[in-house]
């Protein structure tokens, strides 16, 4: 549980004069769990910022946690009366990307880059020659269809979960719908 994880953690670096004694021996299952922690605790650590920018109160917005696949943000009986709420995910003028690669498997690894480098290249070439701005390339009217499929043929490692290929699949969708009404 997230709770329980980041309790463990804390007894990390808040003892003075304990430093000396700290020795971490755990398994790389729990190693990444905390490491996803981390990422979970930047995310809620960012939206506070900016309802701290916009004047929001938390009784005016509920906070967004993330979830994990295994792990549970807190045992259900501190959760009780906690409400869910499933929010469509909007990438407009966002930046997504992987920030954890698969290192312990790096043949693995390998193959992935390889297969996605061929991918870049084939999507490169259907899109032709691009206008240059600068230093900076830039394609103009390039279908969504042409997009999709290269998203769809692309692949991350099922370890990564800080990016999503198909829900950035089912935003470019929605956009597609909403610019055909």
């Amino acid at each position: 549980m997230y709770d329980t994880l980041m309790q463990m953690g804390r007894w990390f670096g808040y003892r003075p004069g304990y430093d000396d004694l700290t020795r971490i021996y755990t398994t790389a299952e729990l190693s990444g769990w905390f490491s996803e922690l981390a990422f979970v605790e930047h995310r809620l650590r960012e939206d506070l910022r900016v309802y701290e920018e916009q004047g929001l109160t938390p009784n005016q917005v509920g906070m967004r946690i993330w979830q994990h696949p295994t792990m549970q943000v807190t045992s259900p009986l501190k959760r009780r009366f906690a409400s869910a709420t499933t929010i469509s995910q909007s990438y407009s003028l966002a930046i997504e990307q992987t920030f954890k690669f698969p290192f312990s498997r790096p043949a693995d690894l390998a193959v992935l880059a390889e297969e996605n480098i061929l991918e870049v290249r084939d999507f490169l070439n259907r899109l032709g020659l691009p206008q240059w701005q600068g230093s900076r390339p830039v394609w103009s009217g390039v279908l969504p269809d042409v997009i999709l499929e290269f998203l769809r043929r692309y692949r991350t490692d099922a370890q990564v979960r800080s990016i999503s290929l198909p829900l950035i699949c089912a935003y470019i969708e929605r956009q597609v719908a909403l610019e055909s009404l």
